[in-house]
């Protein structure tokens, strides 16, 4: 899990579903982070995105808005 400079290292967790919902749409997709934390979410199509997690017990949800997502590129979160 990258991080930058001066930043506190995040805690891993695996198992996490991801949902990304383009907003003006609904087109819906989902992934789940492996072992390392990582999750990847291919072939959106380019827009705004709403980005919520399923976190397991013990964890909060995240809730992401306005998630740009482009043509060949990545959104970190």
């Amino acid at each position: 899990m990258p991080t930058q400079s001066g930043q506190q290292r995040a805690s891993v967790v695996p198992g996490v579903n991801v949902t990304a919902t383009n907003q003006a749409t609904g087109f819906e997709k989902s992934a789940t982070t492996d072992s390392d934390g990582i999750f990847r979410i291919i072939l959106l199509p380019p827009g705004n995105y709403a980005v919520k997690t399923s976190a397991p017990s013990g964890f909060q949800v995240a809730n992401y808005t306005n998630v740009p997502v482009t043509v060949g590129g990545k959104t970190p979160l």
